[in-house]
């Protein structure tokens, strides 16, 4: 379980993955992102995830560790924990995954006293990673079992997903204690952050689009007052919401200057500068060049 330590960090985000599942686990499939986005944030959510994947290759952040994976790797994230997926190539990576929530599950299952169940299986360890089948194939094993009971659906799935994934952490567990391996998690109070979710995906969505990024609008959006707007950004991005969007259109800016033929001057546009000036003004004082002498440098 190679990884490199991330410096950069990223602004996190909650993903509501729950909307359309009432079932305490699901399986699904899922393709990375490709090489043509950038990667502007971390998301978390509030179910473990495990996955397969069944083709491809990439790399995965989780919390500040960047792994490389390839097809048969298997990962495990726990819930609250901030990570993304990129496919190397145009061609997407392909995951197999199941969400789970395992108080819900233990209790489908017809466990009698679920919670000194999930205290035995140390079920909300702080760990993640990614394993490769050679380096764990006992982990490897408990999760194509994980996912292939999940793809059934008869009278034993719940009990039987339940033992299983409560094997697969106790198994975890012991990885972790055998490697000395720790895992930061989100705390489940950002839950908050979801309050300017709306506000986050408009600007992710309309960066060239400047009067759709207005704090009002941005603050109606949300249902919330400018001021609690700007309260909000502060508190859980570290930025005041027009800082968030120079900073979002700056890592846009970056991308096209490193893998696009694109002008300066259409880089602008498409980040939303509508004179070029600005940019260049605002590009300086993040990375201390102009955007020319940028793409020289990595050229």
């Amino acid at each position: 379980m190679e990884y490199t330590i991330q410096k950069k960090r990223l602004p996190i985000r909650y993903r509501n993955i729950r909307e359309s599942h009432e079932e305490p686990y699901w399986v699904s499939d899922a393709k990375p992102y490709t090489p043509q986005k950038p990667i502007t944030f971390l998301h978390y959510h509030d179910m473990y995830e495990l996955g397969v994947c069944i083709e491809g290759r990439g790399n995965m952040q989780i919390d500040d560790r960047l792994y490389n994976f390839e097809k048969g790797d298997i990962v495990f994230i726990c819930r609250y924990v901030p990570h993304y997926a990129r496919s190397y190539s145009s061609a997407p990576a392909r995951w197999k995954q199941v969400f789970f929530d395992p108080v819900r599950l233990m209790q489908l299952a017809g466990m009698l006293d679920p919670d000194k169940a999930i205290s035995a299986a140390n079920i909300d360890i702080p760990f993640s990673g990614v394993f490769s089948p050679m380096e764990n194939p006992e982990l490897t094993a408990f999760v194509k079992e994980i996912i292939m009971q999940g793809d059934t659906n008869d009278e034993f799935t719940d009990i039987s997903l339940a033992f299983s994934i409560g094997r697969f952490i106790i198994s975890c567990a012991r990885y972790m204690r055998t490697n000395g391996i720790l895992s930061k998690s989100v705390d489940p109070k950002r839950d908050k952050y979801r309050r300017i979710l709306p506000a986050v995906d408009m600007i992710n969505a309309h960066l060239s689009n400047s009067d759709m990024l207005k704090e009002e609008s941005l603050a109606d959006l949300c249902k919330i007052s400018v001021s609690t707007l700007r309260r909000l950004f502060v508190k859980h991005t570290g930025l005041s919401p027009k800082n968030y969007i120079n900073k979002t259109r700056m890592s846009w800016a970056e991308y096209l200057l490193q893998n696009t033929e694109m002008t300066v001057a259409q880089i602008a546009l498409e980040v939303g500068y509508s004179e070029i000036s600005g940019f260049n003004r605002i590009f300086n004082n993040t990375f201390s060049t102009s955007p020319s002498e940028y793409r020289k440098k990595i050229k």
